[in-house]
């Protein structure tokens, strides 16, 4: 079975769209398989929390069925809360678009948070 990849993003809704470097407070995920095919984009309304933000979004993406997320940076409270959640975390580069993020986590290209 492949799993569900979530990718922070900026904005958009394909694979074109750029990393947003903050998990907690990305704008978007983009849920995809590991096949490249979109499953799902999910609008982050705690971008504008004024706490708890990393916890509410690693919620977010689990209930979304992730069990990767690729991201830019993980605070501590969202990094502990995605492994509660059973998920994996990945780093992936500023300004890199998801299709490219994408194809880095299947090569091993990517560094493990």
């Amino acid at each position: 079975m492949e799993r569900k990849i979530a990718i922070s993003i900026q904005g958009g809704d394909s694979l074109e769209a750029v990393l947003d470097p903050r998990f907690g407070r990305a704008a978007r995920f983009l849920i995809v398989d590991e096949g490249g095919s979109v499953l799902e984009v999910i609008d982050n309304g705690n971008v504008n929390a004024s706490h708890g933000a990393g916890p509410a979004t690693a919620s977010l993406v689990s209930r979304a069925g992730a069990t990767v997320v690729i991201s830019g940076r993980y605070g501590p409270k969202a990094y502990d809360a995605l492994h509660a959640f059973g998920v994996e975390t990945w780093i992936g580069e500023p300004d890199r678009k998801a299709a490219d993020l994408l194809e880095d986590f299947k090569q091993s290209r990517l560094q493990k948070a």
